[in-house]
């Protein structure tokens, strides 16, 4: 719930409380699949699959979400390589999709083990 969330971010009345919420994780297996690293990410946060270069991404729900920035990946071996949303809801979802390096966007690929993925979202509320 974005209630456990302190007030960080001072922004008109109109836009409510802001919340930044944070996704890391891992890929692992062999398979591209992603585990989230529950220590570095937000409360309330989850990210599955990865294998086929698709992840479906939750987050507390609230009035608006935007995206700061596009999904970063880390690792030599994923150099290169581009998140971007296919997806977003404020009501808590999202899709991800990765493309390999020199890739374009609707070519998803599975990242190489041990790669680091960075979501970092902007969450109104209430």
């Amino acid at each position: 719930m974005l209630s456990d969330y302190a007030l960080n971010i001072y922004a008109p009345i109109k836009y409510g409380k802001l919340s930044l919420v944070h996704i890391e994780a891992t890929v692992s297996g062999g398979s591209g699949a992603l585990t989230i690293d529950a220590a570095k990410s937000s409360p309330g946060t989850g990210i599955t699959g990865g294998a086929s270069g698709q992840a479906t991404i939750s987050f507390p729900k609230g009035k608006f979400v935007t995206p700061l920035g596009d999904p970063s990946v880390l690792l030599a071996e994923s150099a290169g390589a581009k998140g971007s949303f296919e997806a977003l809801d404020a009501n808590g979802t999202g899709t991800v999709e990765f493309a390999p390096a020199g890739g374009t966007a609707g070519t998803a690929a599975a990242l190489a083990d041990n790669s680091r993925v960075f979501i970092t979202l902007l969450v109104g509320r209430d």
